[in-house]
């Protein structure tokens, strides 16, 4: 984007036809976090969409700008929000994803093991954890719903 005209923004003096870019930081941390920004970008707390139990419906929702916004939101956020939905819920029904074992075969904590990467985009860096089919009638629907290369690398 360009701005117009001359404007100034908490202190910072942007000039006629300056380019103008969002800074998506600002926006998830500031915006969705409040006064509570370091908390929010510390911590996994799901919670903190939660009031008495139930769905808070005055927090903010994450989905209103990680896809974009104004006019040139993304066109396929539905057809993404919809297949990420499809293929976790699949995962949680047929798969049990547990900690590894410490030494004194306890789970270890890993929110104290996993670091994330730095960047535009954040992810989880590769860590270790346990991934198991439910039952057999979950191994053999994982299995039939493979292809045939993909059952042999099994």
């Amino acid at each position: 984007h360009l701005s117009i005209e001359a404007d100034e923004h908490k202190g910072f003096r942007i000039p006629k036809q300056s380019a103008v870019v969002i800074n998506p930081w600002y926006v998830v941390n500031i915006c969705l976090a409040g006064e509570d920004v370091e908390d929010y970008e510390a911590a996994f707390r799901p919670e903190r969409f939660l009031k008495d139990g139930k769905l808070d419906h005055n927090a903010q929702d994450p989905a209103a700008i990680v896809f974009g916004y104004g006019r040139r939101i993304c066109p396929g956020r539905h057809f993404a929000e919809g297949s990420i939905y499809a293929v976790v819920s699949g995962i949680l029904h047929t798969m049990s994803i547990e900690a590894p074992l410490d030494e004194h075969t306890q789970p270890i904590r890993l929110a104290d093991h996993v670091k994330m990467t730095h960047g535009v985009l954040s992810y989880p860096e590769p860590f270790d954890c346990i991934i198991k089919p439910r039952s057999p009638e979950a191994e053999m629907l994982i299995r039939t719903s493979l292809s045939e290369d993909d059952v042999t690398t099994l």
